[in-house]
C-alpha cells in the first residue's frame, strides 16, 4: 500500500505546471529589486495561483529548509529515508542554486535565477504533493514543513482538498482476484468481466500481468487505469462515490 501511494504522489506532483509568468524590477539602477512571477498549475484541474517572490525570499527559505534537516537529522539520522517530504526536500536543497551577488542585477544575472527558481519551486510544489495523509498536524517536522511551504508557496486550500481526497481514495483500493472458472470479478452482488476505464478483460493476453484492484463500492479496475483516473478525480468511475478507506 505505501509503495502504490507513493508512486501515486510522486506521479501527480510531475503534472505540476510552473512557468515564470512576470519578471519585473522596482527601485533605482543604484537600489534595484527584482520580482518574479510564477504561475502554478495543475493537470486535470482547474486551481491556478501565481506567486511573487525576491530572490532573497528564496534564498531565506532554503537556508530554513537545510535548518529544518539538519536538526532533524540530528534526532533521526534514518528521517530523509523514513519520510518521502524530507527526501524531496533534501534534494531540492542540493540542487543547483542561484548564488548571492553583490552588484546590481543585470539581465545575465536575471535569467539564471529565473531558470533556477522556476525549478526550485517546481521542486517545493512536488514536497507539498508528498505528505503521508497520516502526518501528525501537531508540532513536529513534518508539520512545521508543510505549514512552511504552504504559506511561502500560498498554496490553495482547494488543491490541498483535492489531494487529501486523492490520497483517500488510494487509501481506500483492495487487491481482488479473477474467479478462474468464470474469468469474472465478482464482489457481493457486483460482477465485472472487465475494467470500464479500458474495457480490457481481466485474462485478456493483453491485460492478463496487470493487477486489480477495487473501491470501497465494489467496482473493479485495473490498478494503472484507475490510478490515473484518480488523478483527476476522486471518484469512482461507474457510480462518482467517493471512497472512504475501511478502518483498519
Amino acid at each position: 500500500m505505501s509503495s502504490r501511494l507513493e508512486k501515486a504522489q510522486l506521479t501527480a506532483s510531475e503534472m505540476a505546471h510552473v512557468t515564470t509568468s512576470q519578471i519585473f524590477c522596482i527601485g533605482s539602477n543604484f537600489a534595484k529589486i527584482t520580482y518574479y512571477t510564477f504561475d502554478i498549475s495543475f493537470q486535470r484541474t482547474s486551481c491556478k495561483w501565481m506567486i511573487t517572490k525576491r530572490y532573497s525570499e528564496f534564498y531565506t527559505l532554503r537556508i530554513a529548509l537545510k535548518n529544518l534537516l539538519k536538526q532533524e537529522t540530528k534526532r533521526n539520522i534514518r528521517c530523509l529515508k523514513a519520510y518521502l517530504p524530507l527526501k524531496l526536500v533534501d534534494e531540492a536543497i542540493t540542487s543547483t542554486f542561484p548564488r548571492k551577488h553583490f552588484r546590481k542585477d543585470n539581465g545575465a544575472i536575471i535569467e539564471e535565477r529565473r531558470v533556477a527558481l522556476e525549478s526550485f519551486v517546481q521542486s517545493l510544489v512536488k514536497v507539498m504533493y508528498s505528505f503521508p495523509p497520516d502526518f501528525d498536524k501537531k508540532e513536529n517536522t513534518l508539520s512545521n514543513l508543510h505549514n512552511l511551504l504552504k504559506t511561502f508557496l500560498s498554496f490553495p486550500e482547494e488543491q490541498l482538498h483535492l489531494n487529501n481526497k486523492r490520497t483517500l481514495a488510494i487509501l481506500a483500493l483492495e487487491d481482488v482476484v479473477v474467479e478462474s472458472s468464470t474469468n469474472m470479478v465478482k464482489n457481493e452482488s457486483i460482477e465485472m468481466d472487465c475494467c470500464s476505464i479500458c474495457l480490457g478483460g481481466w485474462n485478456e493476453e493483453e491485460y492478463a500481468d496487470m493487477r486489480i484492484v477495487k473501491l470501497p463500492c465494489n467496482h473493479a479496475f485495473h490498478e494503472e487505469c484507475v490510478m490515473e483516473w484518480l488523478h483527476g478525480s476522486a471518484e469512482c468511475p461507474l457510480c462518482r462515490s467517493e471512497p472512504i478507506p475501511n478502518p483498519q
